[in-house]
């Protein structure tokens, strides 16, 4: 119990759009995780009902886990003010641009444009805003005299 007060005072100290952001992670990792683990039919892939085993042989149930471990451990980088993390999602979205810009979405045309405006707003957020950068340096602060 004593574990759980301590988590809801650290993401009290967090930047409140860092603390929402790192539970909204940790919520939709562990569902991504859990969901295509579970043998339950009704998964759709373009607009078609396939079974568990054509889901899984389709590539998505392995997207869906690897997705849902990568929202996991960026959360655990939010919560521990890990710097990696301050890179990880500006990289993320320049991959994801990439990815749009080989592979267009008809039905979304200005998904390259939309992506890119992405890199830069969290490259702002995570490398600029004030609060952010504080809250980070003040954890790597913290870590760093606790290793001497």
């Amino acid at each position: 119990m004593k574990i759980i007060i301590k988590s809801f005072k650290h993401l009290k100290q967090m930047p409140e759009p860092l603390a929402i952001l790192s539970c909204m992670f940790m919520f939709f990792g562990l569902l991504s995780v859990v969901l295509p683990i579970l043998p339950v039919s009704g998964w759709t892939i373009d607009d078609k009902l396939v079974s568990y085993q054509e889901f899984w042989r389709s590539g998505d149930g392995v997207l869906m886990l690897a997705a849902g471990v990568a929202m996991i451990l960026l959360a655990i980088g939010f919560y521990r003010a890990q710097q990696w993390v301050r890179y990880a999602i500006p990289l993320g979205f320049v991959a994801l641009t990439i990815y749009i810009a080989f592979k267009p979405d008809p039905s979304f045309p200005y998904g390259c444009i939309c992506s890119f405006f992405w890199v830069f707003f969290s490259y702002w957020y995570f490398n600029r805003k004030r609060k952010v950068v504080e809250y980070f340096s003040m954890k790597t602060q913290s870590n760093n005299t606790h290793c001497s």
